[in-house]
């Protein structure tokens, strides 16, 4: 692997996330909603993000369950970390092009694990009120 590739996925830590996540607006929250298909469709495309399809999901689930107002018991910090990740695995020119063969995903994956290891109690409660809210809607209309 070419030595300054491996460097920029190095980089990629909870400060990294945290510090671009913080220039994360109410508009970039839209337009992940807005290409949540696309998203979704880059995950499973992708060998290195493969493994991630189930959290992709939550993670759109609870961008989309937010700005609805449906899901207001998260920290905005948690949003914009969600909404940053979703965002840089979008971008085909983050810091290793994605039209890199073989480690062109690298730094996605590493940017999805690292959110994972920042949100993942918030996640889990949210992963429990969705299956409450599913669980609530089927009683009602059975």
């Amino acid at each position: 692997m070419n030595k300054n590739k491996s460097n920029s996925a190095k980089r990629i830590t909870a400060d990294f996330l945290k510090t671009k996540s913080a220039s994360i607006s109410e508009a970039d929250l839209d337009r992940v909603n807005e290409r949540s298909e696309a998203i979704i469709k880059k995950f499973r495309e992708n060998i290195s993000l493969r493994r991630f399809i189930k959290e992709s999901v939550l993670f759109l689930g609870i961008v989309k369950d937010y700005v609805a107002g449906n899901y207001c018991a998260v920290p905005w910090w948690v949003i914009s970390a969600i909404v940053f990740t979703l965002l840089y695995v979008l971008n085909p020119f983050d810091l290793i092009p994605e039209f890199i063969p073989g480690i062109g995903y690298i730094d996605d994956a590493a940017v999805v694990t690292v959110c994972l290891g920042l949100i993942s109690q918030e996640l889990q409660s949210y992963e429990e009120w969705k299956g409450k809210q599913q669980r609530s809607f089927k009683q009602n209309h059975s």
